[in-house]
């Protein structure tokens, strides 16, 4: 590459074309068993598009403002970089603000200080011909090493879902009642949530309890990443052992999450149509599996999660929130409610819908008023903040309650949530290094339930989320539920790769009775925690 004053423009093109994908070849490294082969297209034109008008700007600041080429593209090149990790280095500077100050405000103007100071910076040192090669350089390098990461990853070899099937027969059911399996992804269980945040949840069990729910208090996940949860939760088994090969995808997960699940399989052998709610996470979207896919106008007219992703990267996002609800981001249950409220729905049914609520982006208020955030799906930083989404979404609980209670009063309801919170910073820890704190923080769950008073003896305060579905199968076929023994796995979001754990995770305190709307404990069996493998 010849660095003339009278370069020709694609070398420069090139440069800018090394910046944009430094940053995105890295968000597609992090996002890797997320993405589906079309998305790897979007990327790659995000990143054409972002040269092009990075070279008119260079060129336009090179005529008018009578700038070096060679260095108007490398400060051009730099404020893409800057653009496209724009979200990073925002939590960075929120981050040291909040832990020093407890300040909530100035990120932004000091992003805006920090990247007149770097693009100024890269402009003086590009005009000087001594260091003008080794900065243009510095793109292309970059880019480079994150691609070559890219293309190992592509080439790592991995395992499959461990295979799990219902080994039972099914029964004729007589009282076809409708189902309902929703998640509200991250509500912890009730003592985490009051310990992190001081909100007292009986208050809001004891509402739910009067209109025939129980709570089980004791109630734990199996896994604590999401795509592991629900899909165990949905096949009725234990998708991923330590001692069975990841896969180097997570698309087999969300296959089962997303209608190609055992509990289908089972349901639609009873004949029950499947009905399924997606939240705009990729992971829970409809997929064709489902009878009908249910969804708000709202909910239809919503970017895709890769659009979402790539502009939560960027300032563009603040662009977003000055012109949309914030939320309206990811779906929330008061889209299920309005759509349910709206829809006539083939009879009988097995519904199961995926809320983003109450995990971050906390983007509602107590009053569920919006609120701005970074956009951060691990945005864990302030717990009161959380609390709000905590109370907004019980608002929105009751108000499904309350349509349920009028449209379909005998349906069996089981709202639960995948994992808990994530305060203690757990997936910052190497595999296999996370604390009891951790493991008891993330690892409790919500599990809320309301069925025929004839299935009480099945529904207990331990309940874990890979036997709900078993439950409710057998509630409605009226014989005790085959329950598989209760495991809990360490993971991470990276892969599939698990550890099986030894903790105690009943509350640390427990009630001098259980609160209206919670099981009876009439087994008070501490949790039988393996040791890892």
């Amino acid at each position: 590459m010849r660095l003339s004053e009278t370069s020709s423009v694609l070398p420069r093109f090139l440069i800018l074309i090394s910046a944009a994908a430094w940053p995105l070849a890295n968000f597609a490294l992090n996002n890797f068993s997320e993405l589906a082969l079309a998305e790897y297209g979007v990327i790659g034109l995000v990143m054409v598009i972002t040269a092009a008008v990075g070279l008119a700007i260079s060129a336009a600041a090179s005529r008018i403002a009578k700038a070096d080429p060679w260095a108007a593209t490398c400060a051009t090149a730099a404020g893409i970089v800057l653009f496209f990790t724009y979200s990073d280095i925002i939590a960075a500077i929120y981050s040291v603000l909040y832990s020093l100050f407890q300040a909530t405000r100035g990120p932004i103007w000091i992003f805006v200080l920090i990247s007149v100071a770097v693009i100024a910076a890269v402009y003086r040192l590009s005009s000087n011909p001594r260091t003008r090669r080794i900065i243009a350089f510095m793109f292309p390098i970059a880019a480079l090493l994150a691609s070559a990461q890219l293309l190992l990853r592509v080439f790592e070899p991995g395992g499959a879902v461990v295979s799990a099937s219902h080994d039972e027969q099914s029964q004729d059911v007589k009282d076809k009642r409708n189902v309902y399996f929703i998640v509200l992804d991250g509500y912890a269980r009730w003592d985490v949530v009051k310990k992190y945040t001081g909100i007292d949840l009986d208050p809001f069990f004891e509402r739910i309890g009067a209109q025939g729910f129980r709570v089980a208090r004791n109630a734990t996940a199996n896994y604590p990443t999401t795509f592991l949860s629900l899909s165990s939760t949905l096949q009725m088994n234990y998708v991923a052992l330590p001692d069975s090969v990841p896969p180097t995808s997570l698309q087999p997960f969300y296959k089962i999450i997303q209608g190609r699940s055992e509990a289908v399989r089972q349901f639609r052998k009873i004949g029950y149509n499947y009905v399924h709610a997606g939240s705009g996470w990729i992971g829970a979207n409809c997929s064709g599996a489902e009878d009908v896919c249910l969804s708000s106008e709202r909910a239809l007219a919503q970017s895709s999660e890769l659009e979402n992703a790539l502009v939560a990267m960027t300032p563009l996002r603040l662009l977003r929130w000055k012109f949309e609800d914030p939320s309206d981001a990811l779906g929330g249950l008061f889209e299920v409610t309005e759509a349910l409220s709206t829809n006539t729905l083939p009879q009988p049914f097995f519904l199961f819908a995926h809320v983003a609520a109450p995990h971050p982006p906390f983007t509602r208020k107590a009053d569920c008023s919006p609120r701005e955030t970074s956009g951060s799906l691990s945005e864990w930083g302030q717990p009161s903040h959380y609390g709000d989404m905590v109370l907004c979404t019980n608002r929105d609980v009751e108000g499904l309650i309350a349509l349920l209670g009028k449209r379909d009063p005998d349906a069996i309801i089981v709202i639960f949530s995948d994992h808990g919170s994530a305060f203690t910073n757990p997936f910052d820890s190497e595999f296999g290094k996370w604390t009891d704190s951790m493991l008891r923080e993330r690892l409790p769950s919500l599990i809320a339930a309301k069925f025929p008073e004839e299935c009480s003896p099945w529904f207990s305060d331990g309940m874990t989320n890979v036997n709900m579905v078993r439950f409710m199968l057998g509630c409605l076929q009226n014989r005790p539920p085959n329950y598989i023994p209760d495991r809990r796995f360490f993971a991470n979001y990276k892969n599939a790769r698990v550890m099986e754990v030894s903790a105690e995770l009943e509350p640390t305190s427990r009630p001098d009775a259980p609160a209206l709307g919670s099981a009876a404990s009439t087994d008070p069996e501490r949790l039988d925690m393996r040791k890892p493998h």
